[in-house]
Protein backbone atom coordinates (compact mmCIF):
# COMPACT_ATOMS: atom_id res chain seq x y z
CA UNK A 1 0.00 0.00 0.00
CA UNK A 2 1.09 3.69 -0.44
CA UNK A 3 1.26 5.71 2.65
CA UNK A 4 -1.91 7.69 2.99
CA UNK A 5 -3.55 5.73 -0.04
CA UNK A 6 -6.29 3.14 0.13
CA UNK A 7 -6.32 -0.17 -2.46
CA UNK A 8 -9.43 1.35 -3.73
CA UNK A 9 -7.99 4.58 -4.81
CA UNK A 10 -3.97 3.13 -6.11
CA UNK A 11 -3.92 3.06 -10.03
CA UNK A 12 -4.36 0.05 -11.86
CA UNK A 13 -1.61 -1.26 -13.65
CA UNK A 14 -2.73 -2.57 -17.54
CA UNK A 15 -2.61 -6.37 -17.77
CA UNK A 16 -1.15 -5.86 -21.46
CA UNK A 17 1.22 -3.12 -22.39
CA UNK A 18 -0.29 -0.97 -25.30
CA UNK A 19 4.04 -0.50 -26.54
CA UNK A 20 3.79 -1.93 -29.78
CA UNK A 21 6.73 -2.96 -31.96
CA UNK A 22 7.47 -4.31 -35.30
CA UNK A 23 9.66 -7.19 -35.30
CA UNK A 24 10.46 -9.17 -38.63
CA UNK A 25 7.46 -7.52 -40.58
CA UNK A 26 4.96 -7.87 -37.57
CA UNK A 27 3.16 -5.57 -35.72
CA UNK A 28 3.29 -6.75 -32.49
CA UNK A 29 1.06 -5.91 -29.68
CA UNK A 30 1.94 -7.19 -26.48
CA UNK A 31 -0.20 -9.50 -25.54
CA UNK A 32 -1.34 -9.62 -29.35
CA UNK A 33 -0.37 -10.41 -32.00
CA UNK A 34 -1.41 -9.50 -35.55
CA UNK A 35 -0.71 -11.11 -39.10
CA UNK A 36 -0.76 -9.67 -42.62
CA UNK A 37 -3.90 -11.49 -44.41
CA UNK A 38 -2.17 -13.86 -47.34
CA UNK A 39 -3.93 -13.94 -50.76
CA UNK A 40 -3.69 -16.31 -53.61
CA UNK A 41 -0.54 -16.91 -55.57
CA UNK A 42 -0.61 -16.32 -59.65
CA UNK A 43 -0.26 -20.07 -59.85
CA UNK A 44 -3.33 -20.92 -57.41
CA UNK A 45 -5.63 -18.68 -58.96
CA UNK A 46 -5.26 -19.88 -62.60
CA UNK A 47 -5.52 -23.33 -61.50
CA UNK A 48 -8.67 -22.92 -59.87
CA UNK A 49 -9.98 -20.96 -62.68
CA UNK A 50 -8.60 -23.77 -64.85
CA UNK A 51 -10.73 -26.17 -62.93
CA UNK A 52 -13.63 -23.78 -62.80
CA UNK A 53 -14.07 -23.65 -66.77
CA UNK A 54 -12.99 -27.82 -66.56
CA UNK A 55 -16.27 -28.13 -64.20
CA UNK A 56 -18.35 -25.54 -66.76
CA UNK A 57 -17.15 -27.26 -69.96
CA UNK A 58 -18.52 -30.65 -68.65
CA UNK A 59 -21.79 -29.46 -67.12
CA UNK A 60 -22.40 -27.55 -70.68
CA UNK A 61 -21.27 -30.94 -72.27
CA UNK A 62 -23.67 -33.35 -70.46
CA UNK A 63 -26.82 -30.14 -71.01
CA UNK A 64 -26.08 -30.47 -74.86
CA UNK A 65 -26.17 -34.08 -74.74
CA UNK A 66 -29.33 -34.49 -73.44
CA UNK A 67 -31.02 -31.92 -75.05
CA UNK A 68 -30.05 -33.42 -78.16
CA UNK A 69 -30.95 -36.37 -77.17
CA UNK A 70 -34.69 -35.48 -76.18
CA UNK A 71 -34.35 -33.57 -79.38
CA UNK A 72 -33.96 -36.78 -81.42
CA UNK A 73 -36.44 -39.02 -79.13
CA UNK A 74 -38.99 -36.05 -79.76
CA UNK A 75 -38.90 -35.91 -83.53
CA UNK A 76 -38.69 -40.04 -83.88
CA UNK A 77 -42.09 -39.53 -81.65
CA UNK A 78 -43.15 -36.88 -84.06
CA UNK A 79 -42.32 -39.26 -87.33
CA UNK A 80 -43.99 -41.97 -86.45
CA UNK A 81 -46.84 -41.04 -85.33
CA UNK A 82 -47.16 -38.73 -88.69
CA UNK A 83 -46.55 -42.10 -90.63
CA UNK A 84 -49.43 -43.62 -88.40
CA UNK A 85 -51.51 -41.20 -89.25
CA UNK A 86 -50.83 -40.74 -93.03
CA UNK A 87 -51.10 -44.10 -93.83
CA UNK A 88 -54.19 -45.00 -91.84
CA UNK A 89 -56.00 -42.29 -93.33
CA UNK A 90 -54.82 -42.76 -96.57
CA UNK A 91 -56.08 -46.29 -96.66
CA UNK A 92 -59.01 -45.81 -95.31
CA UNK A 93 -60.14 -43.27 -98.05
CA UNK A 94 -59.04 -45.84 -100.81
CA UNK A 95 -60.74 -48.93 -99.02
CA UNK A 96 -63.81 -46.50 -99.52
CA UNK A 97 -63.47 -46.66 -103.10
CA UNK A 98 -66.45 -48.48 -105.45
CA UNK A 99 -68.62 -48.55 -102.15
CA UNK A 100 -72.14 -48.77 -103.20
CA UNK A 101 -75.05 -48.61 -100.94
CA UNK A 102 -77.17 -51.24 -100.63
CA UNK A 103 -80.08 -50.39 -102.32
CA UNK A 104 -78.02 -49.55 -105.54
CA UNK A 105 -75.94 -53.14 -105.57
CA UNK A 106 -78.21 -54.74 -107.99
CA UNK A 107 -78.34 -51.39 -110.11
CA UNK A 108 -76.39 -51.54 -113.38
CA UNK A 109 -74.09 -48.98 -114.39
CA UNK A 110 -73.05 -47.39 -110.92
CA UNK A 111 -69.74 -46.19 -112.17
CA UNK A 112 -70.22 -44.72 -115.81
CA UNK A 113 -67.42 -43.37 -117.59
CA UNK A 114 -67.01 -40.22 -116.92
CA UNK A 115 -63.81 -37.67 -116.86
CA UNK A 116 -60.94 -39.24 -116.75
CA UNK A 117 -62.86 -42.25 -115.15
CA UNK A 118 -63.16 -45.59 -117.60
CA UNK A 119 -66.65 -47.30 -117.35
CA UNK A 120 -66.82 -49.78 -114.31
CA UNK A 121 -63.40 -47.96 -112.75
CA UNK A 122 -63.41 -46.61 -109.43
CA UNK A 123 -59.85 -45.17 -109.54
CA UNK A 124 -58.17 -43.55 -112.24
CA UNK A 125 -54.39 -41.39 -111.69
CA UNK A 126 -52.25 -39.37 -114.09
CA UNK A 127 -49.12 -40.60 -115.14
CA UNK A 128 -46.06 -38.76 -113.31
CA UNK A 129 -47.73 -37.35 -110.76
CA UNK A 130 -48.78 -37.95 -107.31
CA UNK A 131 -52.49 -37.73 -108.26
CA UNK A 132 -55.25 -39.89 -107.75
CA UNK A 133 -58.62 -39.44 -108.00
CA UNK A 134 -61.64 -41.95 -106.51
CA UNK A 135 -65.19 -42.53 -106.44
CA UNK A 136 -68.24 -43.88 -104.27
CA UNK A 137 -71.35 -43.65 -103.26
CA UNK A 138 -73.14 -42.09 -100.20
CA UNK A 139 -75.82 -42.95 -97.79
CA UNK A 140 -76.38 -42.01 -94.20
CA UNK A 141 -72.82 -43.04 -92.71
CA UNK A 142 -70.85 -42.24 -95.52
CA UNK A 143 -68.00 -39.25 -95.18
CA UNK A 144 -66.09 -37.83 -97.67
CA UNK A 145 -62.39 -36.93 -97.05
CA UNK A 146 -63.09 -33.79 -95.57
CA UNK A 147 -65.13 -35.34 -93.23
CA UNK A 148 -68.04 -33.99 -94.96
CA UNK A 149 -71.22 -36.26 -95.07
CA UNK A 150 -72.25 -37.79 -97.97
CA UNK A 151 -75.54 -38.29 -98.77
CA UNK A 152 -77.82 -40.94 -99.99
CA UNK A 153 -77.74 -41.48 -103.67
CA UNK A 154 -75.07 -39.25 -104.47
CA UNK A 155 -71.72 -40.52 -106.52
CA UNK A 156 -68.90 -38.31 -104.88
CA UNK A 157 -65.37 -38.44 -106.54
CA UNK A 158 -62.34 -37.08 -104.84
CA UNK A 159 -58.75 -36.33 -105.56
CA UNK A 160 -56.15 -37.64 -103.02
CA UNK A 161 -52.68 -35.42 -104.03
CA UNK A 162 -49.16 -34.35 -103.09
CA UNK A 163 -47.74 -30.60 -103.27
CA UNK A 164 -45.25 -28.65 -101.64
CA UNK A 165 -44.79 -31.69 -98.88
CA UNK A 166 -47.98 -31.59 -97.67
CA UNK A 167 -50.80 -34.03 -98.58
CA UNK A 168 -54.15 -33.06 -99.34
CA UNK A 169 -57.41 -34.52 -100.29
CA UNK A 170 -59.67 -32.36 -102.36
CA UNK A 171 -57.39 -28.99 -101.44
CA UNK A 172 -57.85 -29.41 -98.13
CA UNK A 173 -54.70 -30.45 -96.55
CA UNK A 174 -54.75 -33.43 -94.51
CA UNK A 175 -50.84 -33.12 -93.60
CA UNK A 176 -47.27 -31.57 -93.63
CA UNK A 177 -43.83 -32.97 -94.40
CA UNK A 178 -44.73 -35.80 -96.75
CA UNK A 179 -41.87 -35.25 -99.34
CA UNK A 180 -42.60 -38.26 -101.35
CA UNK A 181 -46.00 -39.96 -102.62
CA UNK A 182 -45.67 -42.68 -105.07
CA UNK A 183 -48.38 -45.47 -105.94
CA UNK A 184 -48.15 -48.21 -107.97
CA UNK A 185 -51.62 -50.04 -109.30
CA UNK A 186 -52.13 -53.58 -108.75
CA UNK A 187 -53.73 -54.85 -112.56
CA UNK A 188 -55.75 -58.11 -112.77
CA UNK A 189 -54.00 -59.33 -116.31
CA UNK A 190 -55.89 -62.95 -116.70
CA UNK A 191 -57.81 -63.23 -119.64
CA UNK A 192 -60.19 -64.24 -117.40
CA UNK A 193 -60.75 -61.76 -114.75
CA UNK A 194 -60.07 -63.32 -111.15
CA UNK A 195 -60.39 -60.54 -108.89
CA UNK A 196 -56.93 -60.38 -108.03
CA UNK A 197 -53.75 -58.42 -108.83
CA UNK A 198 -51.00 -59.87 -110.63
CA UNK A 199 -48.92 -57.05 -111.69
CA UNK A 200 -47.97 -53.75 -109.77
CA UNK A 201 -47.50 -51.03 -112.48
CA UNK A 202 -47.24 -47.06 -112.46
CA UNK A 203 -50.44 -44.73 -113.76
CA UNK A 204 -48.39 -44.39 -117.00
CA UNK A 205 -48.28 -48.50 -117.61
CA UNK A 206 -51.86 -49.64 -116.53
CA UNK A 207 -53.81 -50.93 -119.54
CA UNK A 208 -56.93 -51.00 -117.50
CA UNK A 209 -58.34 -49.03 -115.03
CA UNK A 210 -61.32 -50.82 -114.24
CA UNK A 211 -59.20 -53.70 -113.85
CA UNK A 212 -57.26 -52.34 -110.80
CA UNK A 213 -57.60 -54.46 -107.74
CA UNK A 214 -55.01 -52.95 -105.13
CA UNK A 215 -52.82 -50.14 -104.68
CA UNK A 216 -48.67 -49.71 -103.61
CA UNK A 217 -48.29 -46.76 -101.82
CA UNK A 218 -45.55 -45.30 -100.59
CA UNK A 219 -44.99 -42.21 -98.40
CA UNK A 220 -41.56 -40.63 -97.32
CA UNK A 221 -41.99 -38.05 -94.35
CA UNK A 222 -39.89 -36.08 -92.27
CA UNK A 223 -39.80 -34.57 -88.67
CA UNK A 224 -41.00 -31.01 -88.46
CA UNK A 225 -37.47 -30.48 -86.03
CA UNK A 226 -34.60 -29.45 -87.31
CA UNK A 227 -31.11 -30.10 -86.27
CA UNK A 228 -32.08 -33.52 -84.62
CA UNK A 229 -28.92 -35.17 -85.54
CA UNK A 230 -25.11 -34.34 -86.37
CA UNK A 231 -25.22 -35.58 -89.40
CA UNK A 232 -27.48 -35.48 -92.40
CA UNK A 233 -29.17 -38.90 -92.78
CA UNK A 234 -29.21 -40.48 -95.75
CA UNK A 235 -32.02 -42.67 -96.82
CA UNK A 236 -33.29 -44.82 -100.06
CA UNK A 237 -36.10 -43.00 -101.31
CA UNK A 238 -39.35 -44.86 -102.36
CA UNK A 239 -38.22 -44.88 -106.12
CA UNK A 240 -35.13 -46.48 -104.52
CA UNK A 241 -33.00 -43.18 -104.93
CA UNK A 242 -30.83 -41.97 -102.22
CA UNK A 243 -32.14 -38.94 -100.43
CA UNK A 244 -30.48 -36.83 -98.34
CA UNK A 245 -32.74 -35.45 -95.46
CA UNK A 246 -32.05 -31.43 -95.13
CA UNK A 247 -31.59 -29.91 -92.31
CA UNK A 248 -30.24 -32.52 -90.57
CA UNK A 249 -33.93 -33.91 -89.49
CA UNK A 250 -35.22 -37.32 -89.45
CA UNK A 251 -36.94 -39.04 -91.98
CA UNK A 252 -38.42 -42.09 -92.75
CA UNK A 253 -40.41 -44.42 -95.33
CA UNK A 254 -43.84 -45.98 -94.87
CA UNK A 255 -45.44 -48.81 -97.44
CA UNK A 256 -48.89 -50.43 -97.05
CA UNK A 257 -50.93 -51.68 -99.73
CA UNK A 258 -54.79 -51.67 -100.18
CA UNK A 259 -57.21 -54.02 -101.69
CA UNK A 260 -59.68 -52.28 -103.18
CA UNK A 261 -62.90 -54.50 -101.32
CA UNK A 262 -65.83 -52.56 -103.15
CA UNK A 263 -64.56 -51.98 -106.72
CA UNK A 264 -66.34 -54.49 -109.09
CA UNK A 265 -65.25 -57.46 -109.98
CA UNK A 266 -62.42 -57.29 -107.24
CA UNK A 267 -62.18 -59.93 -104.24
CA UNK A 268 -64.89 -60.87 -102.32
Amino acid sequence: MYAGVSDQTRPLKPLFSTRCVRSRGMLITKGFKVSRQQGLTLIELMIALTLGLFVVLVVGQVFLSSKTAWRNQLAQADLQEKGRFATRWINQQLAQAGYVDISRIAAAGNFPASGSYVNTAVISAASGTSTLSMRYWGNTEVVDCTGAAVASGTLRSQQISLASGTLSCDNTAVLAGVQQLVMTYGEDTDAAADGLANSYRAAGNVGNWARIRAIRICMLIQSDLNSVQTTRQILNDCNGNSYSVPNNRLARVFRSTVYLRNAPGGPA
